[in-house]
């Protein structure tokens, strides 16, 4: 089961096995978004820099990762692109945020916990980022075999009962059509 915690903890002391922060799109390359402030204190404000040195823009879904600054209880940054920056005063929309929160959990598909540092402005925000983890996390896997079932050399229900060649060939020369001709297979012409 999934668990979503609110916290007002700084990145760098969350032990999670990876920190998300947003990154939006700037007329000169990549602009760090509000809620990573502590990650771009980090790397000594030039966060931005080695974004753009690793070639991120910012662009929506972009996903860029980083190995965390010393001192994080984290061993990676996750930057996802949210798009455009928006105007002064404005904030990131909610479903720029809920793509952002749902891209970067699939790209740490396998991890047990993330800590999302993505922009809030209100608890609509909030909502979005929590709705975009917890479907970007999801995996239907009702119908995939367990590990019990592979130690035992079992296999996975199959959707369709085997087959023969032989009855394969039976069912096709019942066709009333020909592949070829498109035309009946029984020459039935009226003579003239």
């Amino acid at each position: 089961m999934t668990a979503l915690t609110l916290s007002t903890a700084a990145a760098p002391g969350l032990r999670a096995d990876a920190i998300v922060i947003g990154v939006g799109k700037g007329g000169k390359g990549p602009v760090v978004a509000p809620g990573a402030d502590a990650v771009d204190k980090a790397y000594d404000g030039r966060l931005a820099g080695v974004l753009e040195t690793l070639g991120a823009s910012g662009a929506e879904g972009e996903i860029t990762k980083l190995p965390a600054p010393a001192g994080f209880k984290a061993p990676l940054v996750l930057a996802v692109g949210l798009g455009a920056e928006p105007e002064e005063g404005e904030a990131y929309g909610a479903e720029a945020l809920r793509r952002a929160a749902g891209i970067a959990a699939r790209a740490l598909t396998g991890a047990k916990k993330a800590a999302f540092a993505l922009p809030l402005a209100d608890a609509a925000d909030a909502g979005a980022i929590a709705e975009g983890a917890l479907l970007g996390a999801y995996s239907f896997d009702a119908y995939k075999g367990s590990a019990k079932d592979a130690k035992a050399g079992g296999k996975a229900p199959s959707a369709r009962p085997p087959c023969s060649a032989a009855s394969r060939a039976t069912r096709s020369t019942r066709r009333p059509w020909s592949v070829r001709s498109r035309s009946p297979r029984s020459s039935t012409a009226p003579a003239t």
